[in-house]
Protein backbone atom coordinates (compact mmCIF):
# COMPACT_ATOMS: atom_id res chain seq x y z
CA UNK A 1 0.00 0.00 0.00
CA UNK A 2 3.04 2.18 0.36
CA UNK A 3 2.34 5.84 0.91
CA UNK A 4 -1.40 6.05 1.13
CA UNK A 5 -0.99 9.62 2.24
CA UNK A 6 -3.15 11.62 1.24
CA UNK A 7 -4.87 21.02 0.80
CA UNK A 8 -4.39 27.65 3.76
CA UNK A 9 -7.25 30.02 3.03
CA UNK A 10 -10.86 29.85 4.03
CA UNK A 11 -11.51 26.88 6.29
CA UNK A 12 -14.76 24.96 6.32
CA UNK A 13 -16.19 23.72 9.57
CA UNK A 14 -15.12 20.19 10.49
CA UNK A 15 -17.55 17.67 9.07
CA UNK A 16 -18.59 19.86 6.13
CA UNK A 17 -17.15 19.40 2.68
CA UNK A 18 -17.01 21.92 -0.14
CA UNK A 19 -19.48 21.57 -3.00
CA UNK A 20 -17.28 19.25 -5.10
CA UNK A 21 -16.95 16.73 -2.29
CA UNK A 22 -15.87 13.16 -2.46
CA UNK A 23 -18.97 11.14 -3.25
CA UNK A 24 -20.01 8.87 -0.40
CA UNK A 25 -18.38 5.59 -1.31
CA UNK A 26 -18.39 2.28 0.50
CA UNK A 27 -17.25 0.13 -2.43
CA UNK A 28 -14.40 1.33 -4.63
CA UNK A 29 -12.15 -0.36 -7.10
CA UNK A 30 -9.47 1.06 -9.28
CA UNK A 31 -5.80 1.50 -10.03
CA UNK A 32 -3.60 2.80 -7.24
CA UNK A 33 -0.25 4.32 -8.13
CA UNK A 34 2.12 4.86 -5.19
CA UNK A 35 5.23 6.96 -5.73
CA UNK A 36 8.03 7.62 -3.27
CA UNK A 37 11.31 9.40 -3.96
CA UNK A 38 12.92 6.00 -4.61
CA UNK A 39 10.22 3.76 -6.10
CA UNK A 40 6.94 3.50 -7.98
CA UNK A 41 4.35 0.75 -7.53
CA UNK A 42 1.05 0.18 -9.33
CA UNK A 43 -1.67 -1.88 -7.65
CA UNK A 44 -5.28 -2.88 -8.19
CA UNK A 45 -7.35 -1.81 -5.18
CA UNK A 46 -10.72 -3.10 -3.97
CA UNK A 47 -12.12 -1.11 -1.01
CA UNK A 48 -15.16 -2.06 1.07
CA UNK A 49 -15.77 0.13 4.13
CA UNK A 50 -18.21 2.11 6.15
CA UNK A 51 -17.30 4.65 8.84
CA UNK A 52 -16.60 1.99 11.48
CA UNK A 53 -14.92 -0.97 9.78
CA UNK A 54 -13.84 -2.26 6.42
CA UNK A 55 -11.33 -4.03 4.25
CA UNK A 56 -9.10 -3.39 1.30
CA UNK A 57 -7.43 -5.83 -1.08
CA UNK A 58 -4.34 -4.70 -2.95
CA UNK A 59 -3.07 -6.78 -5.87
CA UNK A 60 0.35 -6.28 -7.44
CA UNK A 61 0.11 -7.88 -10.88
CA UNK A 62 3.84 -7.92 -11.59
CA UNK A 63 4.69 -10.02 -8.51
CA UNK A 64 1.37 -11.77 -7.98
CA UNK A 65 1.29 -10.59 -4.36
CA UNK A 66 -2.12 -9.97 -2.82
CA UNK A 67 -2.33 -7.99 0.43
CA UNK A 68 -5.54 -8.01 2.47
CA UNK A 69 -6.08 -5.41 5.19
CA UNK A 70 -9.08 -5.19 7.50
CA UNK A 71 -9.82 -2.78 10.32
CA UNK A 72 -12.34 -2.02 13.01
CA UNK A 73 -12.48 1.47 14.52
CA UNK A 74 -15.08 0.31 17.09
CA UNK A 75 -12.43 -1.71 18.93
CA UNK A 76 -10.27 -0.20 21.65
CA UNK A 77 -7.55 0.18 20.67
CA UNK A 78 -8.58 0.44 17.05
CA UNK A 79 -7.69 -2.70 15.14
CA UNK A 80 -5.72 -3.15 11.90
CA UNK A 81 -4.94 -6.65 10.62
CA UNK A 82 -3.11 -7.82 7.52
CA UNK A 83 -2.34 -10.99 5.60
CA UNK A 84 -0.94 -11.82 2.18
CA UNK A 85 -0.63 -14.76 -0.18
CA UNK A 86 3.15 -15.05 0.15
CA UNK A 87 3.99 -16.40 3.58
CA UNK A 88 1.77 -14.37 5.92
CA UNK A 89 -1.53 -16.13 5.30
CA UNK A 90 -2.82 -15.74 8.88
CA UNK A 91 -4.38 -12.46 9.98
CA UNK A 92 -1.80 -10.50 11.98
CA UNK A 93 -2.60 -7.43 14.07
CA UNK A 94 -0.41 -4.37 13.47
CA UNK A 95 -0.12 -1.12 15.40
CA UNK A 96 -0.56 2.38 13.99
CA UNK A 97 3.17 2.86 14.58
CA UNK A 98 3.94 -0.16 12.35
CA UNK A 99 1.34 1.09 9.83
CA UNK A 100 3.18 4.42 9.61
CA UNK A 101 6.58 2.69 9.32
CA UNK A 102 5.25 1.10 6.12
CA UNK A 103 4.76 4.65 4.80
CA UNK A 104 1.00 4.82 5.30
CA UNK A 105 0.20 8.10 7.02
CA UNK A 106 -3.61 7.99 7.14
CA UNK A 107 -5.37 5.32 9.15
CA UNK A 108 -7.92 3.40 7.06
CA UNK A 109 -10.80 4.71 9.22
CA UNK A 110 -9.60 8.27 8.47
CA UNK A 111 -9.83 7.66 4.73
CA UNK A 112 -13.21 5.96 5.24
CA UNK A 113 -14.46 9.04 7.12
CA UNK A 114 -13.39 11.30 4.25
CA UNK A 115 -15.13 9.02 1.75
CA UNK A 116 -18.31 9.32 3.87
CA UNK A 117 -18.34 13.14 3.94
CA UNK A 118 -16.91 13.29 7.49
CA UNK A 119 -13.37 14.63 7.15
CA UNK A 120 -11.37 14.48 10.38
CA UNK A 121 -10.78 17.75 12.24
CA UNK A 122 -7.12 17.92 11.17
CA UNK A 123 -8.09 18.15 7.46
CA UNK A 124 -9.15 21.64 6.46
CA UNK A 125 -10.99 22.42 3.22
CA UNK A 126 -9.00 24.72 0.95
CA UNK A 127 -11.58 24.93 -1.82
CA UNK A 128 -13.79 22.53 -3.72
CA UNK A 129 -12.08 19.15 -3.71
CA UNK A 130 -8.92 20.19 -1.81
CA UNK A 131 -7.97 19.50 1.81
CA UNK A 132 -4.81 20.03 3.82
CA UNK A 133 -3.70 19.08 7.30
CA UNK A 134 -0.94 17.66 9.48
CA UNK A 135 -0.60 14.07 10.68
CA UNK A 136 2.37 13.11 12.87
CA UNK A 137 4.27 16.28 11.82
CA UNK A 138 3.64 15.52 8.13
CA UNK A 139 1.90 17.97 5.80
CA UNK A 140 -0.84 16.08 3.93
CA UNK A 141 -2.68 17.36 0.87
CA UNK A 142 -5.68 15.65 -0.69
CA UNK A 143 -7.21 16.54 -4.06
CA UNK A 144 -10.43 15.00 -5.37
CA UNK A 145 -11.20 15.34 -9.08
CA UNK A 146 -14.82 14.23 -9.12
CA UNK A 147 -15.32 14.43 -12.90
CA UNK A 148 -12.31 12.15 -13.52
CA UNK A 149 -12.79 9.86 -10.49
CA UNK A 150 -9.26 10.55 -9.23
CA UNK A 151 -8.23 10.89 -5.60
CA UNK A 152 -4.68 12.20 -5.13
CA UNK A 153 -3.04 12.12 -1.69
CA UNK A 154 0.37 13.68 -1.02
CA UNK A 155 2.67 13.51 1.96
CA UNK A 156 4.51 16.75 1.26
CA UNK A 157 7.01 16.15 4.06
CA UNK A 158 8.25 12.76 2.83
CA UNK A 159 7.66 13.36 -0.88
CA UNK A 160 5.22 10.45 -1.26
CA UNK A 161 2.16 10.47 -3.51
CA UNK A 162 -0.71 8.03 -3.95
CA UNK A 163 -3.12 8.41 -6.87
CA UNK A 164 -6.29 6.36 -7.05
CA UNK A 165 -8.08 6.26 -10.41
CA UNK A 166 -11.48 4.71 -9.78
CA UNK A 167 -13.10 2.46 -12.34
Amino acid sequence: MGALTSCAGKQEAAGHLPSAHVSKMEHIQGRLLVMTPTRRVQLWMQWHANMEHGSVRLTHAASGRILDVRWDARMHPKLIEMRDNQGNTQWTSISMQAWRKMGVVLAPWTLAALLHHQPPSFLHAQDAGHWQGRVQQRLIRIHWQQDAGILRMRDMTAGNTAILRME
